[in-house]
């Protein structure tokens, strides 16, 4: 019967470790929440993801839309100035006979009536607009670019969206965005001309935006239809990879339970057996050691069953830190101040006087247990390496809270060390913890030197709310 109540005791403290509210159903209200955030953060990513795909596929078409717009528009210029205009270049266009202005004028009005095209200029290669579409432009010298001049020599072509902001286009009207293509060629003499034509691009921009409308549907289709048959697949998925923490979760907590129970044994059987005979012992001898006659024998006799007294009471110490190490008090229900209290009852056990400076806003608030868990490892170790390798006679602790952190602070009287020299043996447990509370943010520092003792001091910050 005491075997099982303490299995049942063990088994509901570790049940209590973790407030879970059950909802109708029975199960963790939680554990549904979280998979339903899950479900939501897979929907989310890939509705960015959708989103994404279609600022790209849009951007990628207005580029390619733009490109072809320009390409189409120097096709047309080729076209223009190898069929039309050149046939009828001749010396008589570049004097400016009005005869042969008017007979290019009529063929370009008959190509312009569709407004594929909004303004045509002839340049020669002394600058000059020998023939237009608009006659106020005819005879007029304007710089050219030297990109655009150096296609007299190469004949190529260069093509560009612009505003037509220039001085040449003082009596262009104001149309928004245009491509402007520039055009080397020959005339029937082999002489070179530059051709150069404005389209507007506002309609094709449009068409083919259009056509962007029309093919965004198809391209965002499939994606969307695949997200939609995937996400209740992924809330199947969640749910079941959910339920196999939650039974990994379960088996941890009957494994820590059993454990508890394991070391509350251990624990009971040591101090109930073992350490009662060990300090029955050490009573039992002093009152032999009265008992003894006087005479150098019984001297010798005495100090032997001095020093058995004193091997005991150290395994009794010994075996009261072991006790406590494998079955520490429970922080969860006494909180970290009378944990603290034992761990000073086991150093003054050792012959040092230790006392316990307690913040009073610690006195009447319970720190949450990954705090008070912490601050129980660092008064442990601290404490036992007073006792081991301090020499010190005296010991004092200190519990603050200070701007959100626990400051935990031990110092003693005893021979000290030099901080600058590598940590003495027996100090691995405290690097370790060092590199422990590092990782919370916190801070562990030690002030020492030779012969004036040790101060130790850690804060870290506490985080409210935290059940574990």
């Amino acid at each position: 019967m005491g075997q099982a109540s303490e299995a049942d005791e063990a088994c509901g403290d570790a049940d209590d470790t973790e407030d879970v509210e059950l909802d109708d159903e029975g199960e963790p209200s939680r554990t549904r929440s979280q998979v339903w955030h899950a479900v939501a953060r897979f929907a989310g990513f890939g509705l960015l993801a959708l989103a994404l795909v279609a600022v790209v596929t849009f951007v990628v078409a207005e580029k390619a839309s733009r490109d072809g717009i320009l390409r189409m528009a120097e096709r047309n210029a080729r076209d223009i100035a190898e069929n039309i205009i050149a046939p009828l270049a001749d010396e008589a266009l570049r004097a400016r006979d009005p005869q042969a202005l008017e007979r290019l004028t009529t063929v370009m009005k008959a190509r312009m009536t569709d407004r594929s095209l909004m303004r045509v200029k002839v340049w020669s290669a002394e600058e000059q607009v020998i023939w237009s579409d608009d006659p106020r432009l005819v005879g007029r010298t304007y710089p050219l670019e030297p990109q655009d001049a150096a296609l007299l020599t190469t004949l190529g072509s260069t093509a560009e969206f612009t505003t037509l902001e220039r001085e040449e286009n003082a009596f262009e009207p104001q149309v928004g965005e245009v491509a402007e293509i520039y055009l080397g060629f020959e005339d029937r003499t082999g002489r070179p001309l530059l051709l150069e034509l404005y389209v507007p691009v506002a309609g094709l921009e449009a068409d083919a935006r259009a056509q962007l409308r029309t093919i965004l549907p198809v391209t965002l289709g499939g994606p969307a239809f695949l997200l939609l048959v995937l996400t209740p697949l992924a809330l199947s998925m969640a749910r079941r990879i959910d339920q196999a923490g939650s039974e990994r979760a379960t088996l941890l907590r009957h494994a820590v339970a059993a454990s508890a129970l394991e070391r509350r044994r251990i624990a009971g059987d040591l101090h109930d057996g073992v350490v009662q005979d060990l300090a029955g012992i050490g009573y039992a001898i002093p009152a032999i050691v009265t008992r003894l006659p006087d005479g150098p024998e019984s001297t010798d006799v005495r100090q032997k069953l001095e020093r058995v007294t004193t091997v005991i009471k150290r395994d009794i110490a010994a075996l009261r830190t072991v006790i406590t190490d494998i079955y520490p008090p429970d922080l969860q229900e006494g909180g970290l101040v009378p944990a603290s209290q034992l761990l000073l009852s086991e150093v003054r056990y050792a012959g040092i006087d230790a006392d316990l400076d307690v913040d009073a806003s610690l006195t009447g608030r319970a720190l949450p247990v990954d705090a008070a868990v912490l601050g129980y490892r660092v008064l442990r170790e601290s404490l036992r390496n007073v006792v081991r390798h301090s020499g010190a006679t005296t010991a004092h602790v200190s519990l603050r809270l200070v701007a959100g952190e626990l400051v935990v602070e031990v110092s003693d009287d005893g021979v000290g060390f030099d901080t600058d020299r590598p940590a003495p043996k027996g100090h691995f447990g405290l690097r370790l913890l060092e590199d422990t509370v590092r990782d919370i943010g916190g801070i562990l520092s030690i002030t020492s030197r030779p012969g004036a003792g040790t101060r130790l001091v850690v804060r870290f910050p506490v985080r409210w709310g935290a059940t574990r």
